[in-house]
């Protein structure tokens, strides 16, 4: 799920949102089948009903990883790699949540989560309106926006994460330069 469940989750209430309105409700109920019947298949019957708690410990053991980032070992050796010389808008949270432990972890997650939120109904109200833009358009742009900032705005990433932003970039650019346009018309 492009490096992260959480990105992909993310980006699927506008993706419904642009199929019901390209498509209509019957097809986007048709098309949600299949990830549905592989999310159940593949995670929630061999998992989740198994366990019910799994879902909470991986977050709890992320959140004890991202702590530990935000908190300085010594004076000579400050907090994690990630929040001193990391590539994301943790240097910066580092600084604004200076009290680090798990305070700084939920202010920086629900940082994280209002950005999320944002960009679903951003994107959905100009799937509504531009009316120009065709649905793979607006889907693929709005997937490059929501990975990057899910990974600028989490509380701990790594280099690698930004290689399927850099993929997506690359999908974008490579439309744009073989002269598929922004629009259902052609």
């Amino acid at each position: 799920c492009l490096l992260s469940r959480f990105t992909i989750f993310f980006w699927l209430p506008l993706l419904a949102v642009v199929y019901w309105k390209e498509y209509g409700f019957k097809k986007l109920m048709l098309i949600a089948t299949i990830p549905t019947m592989a999310l159940l298949a593949l995670y929630v019957f061999p998992f989740l009903l198994k366990d019910p708690e799994i879902f909470m410990r991986g977050i709890a053991y992320h959140n004890g990883c991202a702590i530990n980032d935000f908190t300085p070992v010594s004076a000579e050796i400050p907090a994690g790699w990630n929040a001193t010389y990391g590539i994301s808008g943790l240097i910066y949270f580092n600084a604004w949540f200076p009290e680090g432990g798990l305070d700084a972890v939920s202010q920086t997650r629900a940082l994280q989560g209002g950005v999320m939120l944002f960009l679903n109904l951003l994107g959905m109200v100009l799937a509504w309106r531009w009316k120009k833009a065709s649905a793979e358009d607006i889907l693929l742009l709005f997937l490059f926006l929501i990975v990057f900032c899910f990974f600028w705005f989490s509380p701990m990433t790594f280099r690698y994460y930004y290689f399927t932003v850099f993929i997506l970039m690359a999908v974008l650019l490579a439309r744009q330069l073989a002269g598929v346009r922004l629009s259902k018309t052609g």
